[in-house]
């Protein structure tokens, strides 16, 4: 996808209304979160000029741009992953240390200069991370959202848990499975779609959204390099 719409657009839905090619499962041309047969009647549409293709908007949000002047970037040394299910650091900020300047910019970019993250005294490691997602994207009606994190643990076949927090419920909720890290550089990324109808419940009234990173074996580090978020939204 490449977020512009011309006349290669045209060409690809042609061909799958001729049944030339498959719907991507990314296609989700009605712009409702799902990807099932409305989207083919949407896309019959577009080729018959009966409607305008919708515009979707893509923003990124990172530690060098776009994620508003109140972002920040937290660690700590917790005793489960992730640290209790009912808090975050705003309603329980006890052990949280926030970034230096310097590792604000190690974790800005996918450049190799990492931030450690360590486990001691036998508890698990997590990163906690505060965007505002208002800035470039249009957050009142999101249809996906990719987490990102890029980075390396201590031993390969380490895992690493990512959790969104739910305004609505008060508590962290995981987004997939535990993902397997190296002790290379590698990225862990979770393109978010299946809760595309509930996401007001992920940003709250002010644009907010909190992110939490945390490595499910005790007693390790994890060396993060860049993290990110990108929201897709219609324009």
């Amino acid at each position: 996808m490449d977020y512009d719409i011309d006349a290669n657009d045209y060409t690809v839905l042609k061909n799958i209304i001729l049944a030339k090619a498959p719907l991507n499962p990314y296609s989700d041309s009605d712009v409702d979160g799902d990807v099932d047969a409305n989207d083919y009647t949407v896309l019959k549409n577009i080729i018959l000029s009966k409607t305008t293709a919708k515009i979707t908007h893509s923003g990124e949000y990172n530690f060098s741009s776009g994620a508003g002047s109140d972002k920040w970037a937290k660690r700590n040394n917790v005793t489960a992953p992730p640290p209790a299910l009912n808090m975050t650091f705003d309603t329980d900020p006890t052990g949280w240390v926030e970034a230096t300047s310097a590792q604000y910019t190690n974790i800005s970019a996918g450049d190799g200069d990492v931030w450690t993250i360590a486990g001691i005294n036998g508890n698990y490691t997590a990163l906690q991370c505060k965007f505002n997602v208002a800035e470039g994207a249009y957050a009142g009606n999101v249809t996906s959202i990719g987490v990102t994190f890029n980075g390396s643990s201590q031993d390969s076949g380490d895992l690493l848990q990512l959790w969104v927090w739910n305004f609505t419920s008060g508590s962290w909720r995981q987004l997939g499975s535990d993902i397997s890290l190296g002790n290379t550089s590698n990225q862990a990324y979770i393109k978010w779609t299946a809760w595309g109808k509930v996401y007001a419940d992920y940003i709250d009234a002010s644009n907010y959204m909190y992110i939490l990173y945390a490595h499910d074996t005790s007693g390790k580090y994890l060396n993060v390099d860049y993290v990110k978020l990108e929201i897709v939204s219609p324009e």
